[in-house]
């Protein structure tokens, strides 16, 4: 037996069992479409700004209805119910201008939160290395790395000639466009040989470019 409460008012709600009623204007309890949903995941759950359109988001959970509505932002946004337990919706992240969460219910349901995350730098390029040689008679020689994608955090990478194959990271590159960036090296100080050299971008999704081939000779 159903034990509603008593003295309520217009739009209160009463749930039992899975099934839920709502006090209306005519002073009825009227039965409602059952329990809300219930949301679980988001799948992806975030997006970059000013970067990522029209990604498509999974909505998982339970309860979902065909005219359940999707809220982001607190604003009804079109979505596709696909079955009571997935809907999916799409989001732009490239008019948002900086990093926050938004929230997404659906009907009346739990909150879980969508990631607008900072937009990750460029994945670089590099096409050429002006010049590409140097002799180790030379005290210093200025060089550019002509290529695209280059950032302010850019780093230029040499690997030493086999059989070392030694890394080293020249931080202290000039970063003049992101087609440029120029650098001074010391031949004299150099191992001669064919030497590889790749821009890199810490924290892109491909932070390292194709390497080039720069020759030191004696």
């Amino acid at each position: 037996m159903l034990t509603f409460p008593a003295d309520p008012i217009v739009n209160d709600e009463y749930q039992e069992a899975g099934n839920s009623w709502t006090w209306n204007a005519k002073s009825v309890w009227e039965r409602g479409v059952g329990p809300e949903p219930v949301l679980t995941s988001l799948v992806p759950d975030s997006a970059y700004v000013t970067f990522d359109q029209n990604k498509p988001v999974e909505i998982n959970g339970s309860g979902f209805q065909l005219n359940s509505v999707v809220y982001f932002d607190g604003i009804a946004k079109l979505s596709n119910y696909v079955s009571p337990t997935k809907m999916m919706m799409t989001v732009n992240g490239v008019n948002e201008l900086t990093p926050r969460d938004a929230p997404v219910r659906v009907d009346r349901s739990n909150e879980l939160p969508f990631h607008f995350l900072p937009r990750p730098p460029d994945s670089p390029t590099l096409a050429r290395v002006n010049p590409n040689s140097a002799w180790t008679m030379w005290s210093t020689t200025p060089c550019e790395c002509v290529g695209t994608g280059f950032e302010a955090n850019s780093v230029v990478v040499w690997t030493s000639p086999a059989p070392n194959n030694t890394e080293t990271v020249r931080s202290d590159v000039v970063v003049v466009s992101p087609t440029s960036i120029t650098f001074t090296i010391e031949p004299s100080q150099m191992q001669t040989g064919n030497w590889q050299v790749h821009v890199r971008n810490a924290g892109a999704d491909v932070p390292d470019s194709g390497k080039v081939t720069f020759n030191i000779s004696a």
